[in-house]
């Protein structure tokens, strides 16, 4: 299986996918917004690529940060 099929290898493919589709629509900066399971992909984004957002807000949850 891969990443995406199994739940717990998937953890923080979601921003690295973000990011992906950031770099792909040659966005440099953008602003996010996490609410409920978003907070805890808005939270990986500010936790490994900080650079590349303008500001986040969170609602209905806050981020799941582990530190490293």
């Amino acid at each position: 299986m891969t990443s995406r099929t199994t739940p717990k290898k998937y953890d923080g493919e979601i921003a690295a996918d973000v990011i992906r589709l950031l770099d792909h629509l040659k966005v440099t900066k953008a602003q996010a917004t996490g609410y409920s399971m978003g907070g805890r992909v808005a939270g990986q984004l500010l936790a490994t690529h900080p650079e590349r957002l303008q500001s986040v807000p969170f609602g209905g949850s806050g981020p799941l940060l582990r530190p490293s």
